[in-house]
């Protein structure tokens, strides 16, 4: 890879990095006590807390997905030899939406309902597809480090279509019951983080 090529990809990883960490940072700011939390006596602040709970539970899942997006991006450009201007835009198509995660995650914590419920999904689902879109342009473009493996070329696209499936099918259950879509969500991570059903480990996500 040449020098000028490195340099250009990682700028592009740590751009992407730096909005990651803003994105986490600004999830955690919407966790707030009440503005009296300071006059309470113990079992109004214990009673405070527990209305915490959607909050914490949003930011909780938020915090996983957004980490397994991460892991994701950066195995992706892990096997990048290089960035072209399509690549540039599929990343900044990627940042723009997940400048919506703390939106929605703010969302689903106030509002666990239909609408709220699609929308998280949306937006998750639609990351998923950028990075495969990606994937899959850069292996056709040629932008892969030849040296990769078959089988970590396919795990790009098998994780990334995955997470989409599992997002979609959210979409659609939600549309008949709103919390079972946390479930599907939770099946999500557990399987990426300890079982990894369809994958051996965490190659691009």
């Amino acid at each position: 890879m040449a020098d000028k090529d490195r340099r250009d990809l990682e700028r592009l990883v740590n751009l992407t990095d730096a909005a990651l960490a803003i994105t986490l940072t600004l999830m955690m700011l919407e966790i707030r006590l009440p503005s009296s939390a300071g006059e309470m006596n113990d079992s109004a602040l214990v009673a405070a807390l527990i209305r915490l709970l959607p909050q914490l539970y949003a930011y909780a899942l938020s915090f996983v997905v957004v980490g397994l997006f991460w892991i994701g991006h950066r195995q992706k450009f892990r096997h990048l030899v290089r960035a072209d201007s399509v690549v540039v835009w599929l990343d900044i198509a990627f940042l723009l939406v997940l400048g919506l995660v703390p939106f929605v995650t703010e969302l689903i914590a106030d509002n666990g309902g239909r609408v709220a419920t699609i929308a998280y999904a949306t937006v998750m689902a639609t990351l998923s597809v950028i990075l495969l879109i990606l994937w899959i342009y850069a292996d056709a473009a040629g932008l892969i480090d030849p040296t990769t493996s078959a089988a970590s070329r396919r795990r790009g696209f098998w994780v990334s279509g995955y997470s989409i499936a599992v997002f979609a099918l959210s979409i659609v259950v939600a549309v008949f019951d709103s919390n079972i879509p946390k479930f599907v969500w939770l099946f999500l991570l557990l399987s990426r983080l300890l079982g990894r059903p369809f994958v051996r480990d965490s190659e691009p996500g």
